[in-house]
């Protein structure tokens, strides 16, 4: 998909008016898009999305959810084929803005399934990337660092049974080669080795076997487990570049403890999820002050039927007895109607509640909408319908839009789409 928006705006500085930021656009303001996703089969497709811009606040003042998604527009492209033993994937990136900050990057991945060694009781993985890394900034100042990375991980499974405890013992190992770092020591091969082992039990009892509005029967299966992981690196992390989370990771001893229960029922014949709740804790082993227990965590989500659908996520700091962050969401799905209401918490930040619906989409005729509220500051963030009509090739849209700063925005649209074969 190829898109492009130019307008020519009369007053750009009604918003944006501090003198840092006057000196990054001005009146001449666009967006060009190009997006697209391509499948040679069902296992092997590319993806691309690449965003030009004549300045960083053109998205957040009239594509406000689009900037939500992506408060930085992405460039990259990314070509995946996933076999049955190994997968495969092309990845690049390049910075096409410079009033953003990027990690630019050309990378080659390959990962080896987790699968069994021929008749061994053992199970091995493996995954490896060969990567040119390149750190842009905004400031002119800033130094860019780029490196040549290469690093290989290896990971082998022992999976037990004793009666109803599951036991795995895995043993891992790596290694990472750097063409520069921090420090510009000659040591430039990093290695690493780790240990651990996942203990879980399962124990299920069928609840009911009647007939009931969301299935039939219902199943309890609960799975209490620790996973414990101590894993040591040749150098610490601070002599490295920091381009992305592997070089991040540092010496580890920890342990994973948790609770999982799943309600299982059965619709259409068809064993199906009911509901799931995950809770989970990790403690520090070498933390030896107050610290050594981490936050807790709460993940749920259920399947009241096939179409109606909550899920929620929470964090507890056992510390402070604050909830940092709490995410609940409530979806419906049909095809000729989508429905849902969210609610994002951040304490002492933020409480935002949006409610979304989709009206025949995909039809030739279709609508959509949403209406966003702020809870600390009581006030609509604001709120969107929008009618479709689609003829051939071209899907135009014509709605009303009010934004955070109360403006009414007339919008029209035209969208190339794809064609039917």
């Amino acid at each position: 998909m190829f898109d492009g928006v130019y307008l020519s705006d009369e007053d750009p500085y009604q918003r944006y008016d501090e003198p840092e930021e006057r000196a990054h656009f001005d009146e001449q303001r666009y967006r060009i898009r190009l997006q697209g996703v391509h499948r040679f089969s069902p296992a092997t497709y590319l993806l691309s999305s690449w965003t030009y811009l004549s300045d960083r606040y053109f998205v957040e003042e009239f594509f406000r959810d689009d900037y939500r998604y992506h408060a930085q527009p992405e460039t990259r492209a990314s070509f995946v084929s996933a076999g049955d033993y190994i997968g495969f994937e092309v990845y690049a990136s390049q910075r096409l803005n410079d009033f953003y900050s990027n990690t630019d990057r050309v990378e080659v991945s390959i990962d080896g399934y987790r699968q069994q060694l021929w008749s061994s009781p053992f199970f091995y993985e493996n995954r490896s990337a060969f990567s040119y890394l390149e750190q842009q900034g905004v400031d002119e100042l800033a130094q860019d660092n780029e490196a040549f990375r290469v690093w290989s991980d290896h990971a082998l499974y022992y999976p037990n049974r004793l009666g109803a405890l599951s036991l795995v013992p895995r043993v891992e190992g790596g290694f990472a080669y750097y063409s520069k770092k921090l420090d510009n020591s000659s040591n430039r091969e990093r290695q690493h080795w780790a240990v651990g082992a996942e203990a879980s039990v399962h124990a299920s009892k069928v609840i009911s076997e009647r007939r009931r509005w969301y299935g039939k029967g219902l199943r309890h299966v609960v799975r209490p487990y620790l996973d414990y992981q101590r894993s040591d690196y040749s150098f610490q992390k601070d002599v490295l570049i920091p381009f992305d989370v592997k070089d991040t990771l540092d010496d580890r001893h920890r342990v994973r403890m948790g609770l999982n229960q799943l309600f299982q029922t059965k619709r259409s014949n068809q064993t199906k999820r009911f509901a799931e709740v995950d809770i989970y804790t990790h403690y520090l082993v070498d933390e030896t002050t107050d610290d050594s227990f981490d936050r807790i965590y709460a993940d749920a989500r259920m399947a009241l039927t096939d179409r109606w659908h909550v899920d929620g996520l929470a964090v507890l700091d056992g510390s402070s007895g604050s909830v940092p962050l709490m995410i609940s969401r409530f979806r419906y799905n049909r095809d000729d109607v989508r429905f849902s209401f969210e609610h994002f918490f951040r304490d002492q930040i933020q409480s935002l509640y949006t409610a979304r619906i989709d009206l025949f989409p995909g039809q030739r005729y279709s609508a959509e909408g949403y209406v966003r509220y702020e809870g600390e500051s009581q006030d609509i963030e604001s709120a969107a319908i929008t009618f479709f009509t689609k003829s051939c090739c071209v899907r135009y849209g014509l709605g009303y839009r009010l934004s955070r700063t109360d403006d009414h925005q007339i919008r029209l649209s035209v969208n190339l789409v794809a064609l039917n074969p």
